[in-house]
């Protein structure tokens, strides 16, 4: 009998509110580098800029639910 092979992608909780804190401040970087990457090119696509933008602005509002005002 033939075994099956579970290739769901798991996606596990962060231990902590600050864990979680960080990796969104991480994606951030991730976005704000990768916009300036794309700017550099004189081709730049100005709808995919946009749209990294709108997914920092996203995060950006995902970090502060976080923060304790």
């Amino acid at each position: 009998m033939a075994q099956t092979q579970n290739n769901s992608i798991r996606c596990l909780p962060f231990e902590t509110q600050e864990n979680l804190l960080n990796w969104l401040k991480t994606q951030d970087l991730i976005l704000q580098r990768w916009r300036d990457e794309v700017l550099t090119s004189p081709e730049a696509d100005v709808r995919f800029v946009e749209r990294l933008e709108a997914h920092r602005s996203w995060l950006q509002w995902e970090m502060k639910q976080l923060i304790p005002v």
